[in-house]
């Protein structure tokens, strides 16, 4: 398949920009070896049938029937979620309510704050753009998929898929999410006003698995580096492609125009004009329209996606710099500790005036010892648990990008699949079209007799 023919036209500067990414991008042998062997033929999600890993519990989960409420500035979409669960909480029948997309954003917030350990999906971004076209039929269309596959993806979650939050969203009444949202807003706000979601300075003195993580990061950057290079390239291409496409289809009633003017050329211009026309230009436009919605879609979401990939590193980080304070204070405390006992075993003898003063002024050498060694061993016994509270993130962490890297190669794997496949059905039918053709125009010959044929054309 040739660039020209599905959209995908790179000028001299286009090819520069994707070379200059492609030399920076980490080579593979980066990546930790659990995140390149992954089978990921055993979890699709684009059913509407989900189970949670870990649990038996099934969610069969559909968003459907977008509907506008209001007018002018206060006009707003609803989306109709229908949820059909082995839940003990749910009734065995479906349940369906009305979700703003602000409810699913409440809803992502809940679940990163509550559990920032987790990759939790990302949601659509809100742009200008989107809120310009947010009546638009095709607009919603996307919008509509990217919250299902957002709600499925929760759903074959063990850990968020038992979410009192995520079970609340499924089934409350308007009023009770309401409720819900407004006495957990306060919370979320405070606890959302300590995060900083900027990297944690760690280094190999403080982080055992500081190479791995730090891999892990390059990579990360990398391919949302490379995912926004694309995006835009797409863009730009998509734009001058329709063009071109729109150009093809206007050259199909110019053939028809001239093919007046000819007998024998006639039905060979005829046909060669309804091909480019019909088959060539609209299949073209059709092509870039399903770019659009499915295989630049597919970019965009995974470029969020590593941006909450992000997020668990950062997360991560940040408990290693936890463990790495209390470590520090902890060895603090013991050289206190031990300077503490030696002015303790000087002979009063030999303490100097100044240093008699300063123990008088000061609680004795024996009550500093007592309140020292206390004081290290609840700081030894918040080390330990610092540093399994550690452990225990990364061994998650190392199981969401897991997942993470096994939802983008089944992803990844079904959008190039379908694209293939879409191209060869478009080249099929432009084939045989032209296939069809080539025996009529290969069969014009000059008549057998002299004519005037300017008498008797058609016009």
């Amino acid at each position: 398949v040739s660039t020209q023919s599905t959209g995908l036209m790179l000028g001299e500067e286009d090819k520069e920009t994707m070379d200059s990414i492609s030399s920076d991008l980490p080579d593979k042998s980066l990546l930790p070896v659990s995140l390149s062997q992954k089978n990921f033929d055993d979890d699709p999600l684009t059913s509407s049938t989900t189970t949670a890993e870990s649990n038996s519990i099934s969610f069969t989960i559909t968003v459907s029937e977008p509907e506008k409420h209001g007018e002018n500035v206060k006009a707003y979409v609803t989306y109709k979620v229908t949820t059909k669960t082995t839940h003990p909480d749910f009734p065995p029948e479906e349940v369906y309510v009305r979700r703003r997309f602000n409810d699913f954003q409440w809803l992502r917030n809940q679940l990163t704050t509550q559990h920032p350990e987790l990759l939790v999906p990302p949601l659509p971004q809100r742009t200008p753009t989107a809120f310009l076209q947010r009546f638009d039929e095709f607009f919603l269309d996307k919008r509509r998929r990217a919250l299902e596959l957002f709600l499925h993806r929760v759903a074959s979650h063990p850990k968020l898929s038992v979410s009192n939050d995520f079970l609340t969203f499924l089934h409350a009444k308007e009023w009770a999410l309401k409720t819900a949202q407004e006495s957990e807003e306060r919370g979320i706000t405070t606890i959302l006003s300590k995060l900083n979601f900027n990297w944690a300075q760690t280094s190999p003195d403080t982080d055992p698995d500081f190479e791995k993580m730090t891999n892990l990061k390059n990579y990360l950057e990398h391919f949302q580096q490379q995912l926004v290079a694309i995006n835009n390239l797409l863009t730009k291409t998509h734009s001058t492609g329709k063009e071109y496409g729109a150009g093809l289809q206007d050259i199909g009633p110019a053939f028809l125009l001239l093919a007046q003017l000819e007998n024998e050329l006639c039905e060979g211009l005829t046909r060669t004009g309804t091909i480019i026309s019909d088959e060539v230009g609209k299949g073209f436009v059709n092509q870039i329209d399903y770019e659009e919605q499915y295989v630049a879609e597919v970019f965009v979401e995974y470029h969020l996606m590593a941006q909450a990939a992000t997020d668990v590193l950062i997360n991560r980080d940040r408990q290693v710099v936890k463990a790495t304070q209390a470590q520090q204070q902890l060895q603090f405390l013991k050289d206190e500790l031990t300077k503490a006992k030696t002015q303790a075993a000087i002979p009063e003898e030999n303490k100097s005036t100044f240093m008699k003063f300063k123990e008088r002024m000061t609680v004795d050498p024996s009550s500093r010892i007592r309140t020292l060694e206390e004081r290290i061993a609840e700081g030894e016994k918040s080390l330990e648990e610092t540093v399994a509270e550690l452990k225990k993130t990364t061994s998650i962490l190392i199981d969401e990008m897991e997942k993470f890297h096994s939802w983008k190669l089944r992803d990844f794997k079904t959008m190039l699949v379908d694209f293939i496949n879409f191209q060869i059905e478009y080249h099929k039918k432009a084939q045989t079209a032209w296939e069809g053709l080539l025996p009529v125009v290969q069969g014009i010959s000059k008549p057998s007799k002299r004519s005037t044929w300017w008498v008797s054309s058609n016009k």
